[in-house]
């Protein structure tokens, strides 16, 4: 099961998005809205990736592809959760309003 968390300023209840992903023009639509959706969302907020679908018209399919944009552009970093023995329990994904490693940044 996959985790979402998102990493925001907690006492700003509104809005407020860094538009420098809005003007990428290596990122599709779907991902600059996905990644909107998320950033709009309270901090640490679980988002469970088989119900996103409940918040769009689009399927898992077209979801997932645009997550995959977003974690290639440094939008989203996955980790995979493991247990003490190394067993593999789950995955968690961290949403960044700003990419998270230098060389994504490309206009």
């Amino acid at each position: 099961m996959a985790t979402y968390r998102i990493n925001k300023n907690r006492d700003n209840p509104y809005v407020m998005l860094n538009k420098e992903f809005l003007k990428r023009s290596d990122l599709s639509m779907k991902a600059k809205g996905l990644l909107a959706y998320f950033l709009s969302l309270p901090n640490n907020w679980r988002i469970i990736r088989r119900e996103l679908p409940n918040n769009f018209t689009d399927k898992i399919t077209a979801i997932s592809n645009a997550i995959k944009e977003l974690e290639k552009a440094g939008y989203i970093v996955k980790y995979h959760l493991r247990t003490e023995t190394k067993q593999f329990c789950g995955i968690v994904y961290d949403v960044y309003e700003v990419p998270c490693f230098e060389e994504s940044k490309q206009t």
